[in-house]
């Protein structure tokens, strides 16, 4: 994993994000919005090894072709402020 800028900023984004569901909403709705948060900013952080996976997956059949990292970053970041937005409006 190379430490970039968008990666530094996805992890502040997302930390500040967190800490601000602490502050303003119930434990277990931060709780969540904290597991929630995971999956994109995996996305963001290692897209590459990801986006190297080939193989089966059961129920969803074969990976034959890499995907490319800016596509799985893009996925990620689109996720990532989809959910600070819905958290921002309530």
């Amino acid at each position: 994993m190379n430490v970039t800028k968008g990666n530094l900023a996805a992890a502040f984004l997302t930390m500040i994000y967190v800490v601000y569901a602490f502050i303003n909403f119930v434990a277990s709705q931060a709780l969540a919005i904290l597991v929630l948060s995971i999956i994109p900013l995996c996305l963001i952080l290692f897209a590459e090894q990801l986006g190297d996976f080939q193989g089966y997956i059961p129920r969803a059949g074969n990976i034959d072709k890499k995907t490319h990292p800016a596509i799985l970053v893009a996925i990620g970041w689109a996720i990532l402020l989809v959910l600070m937005l819905f958290v921002l409006m309530k």
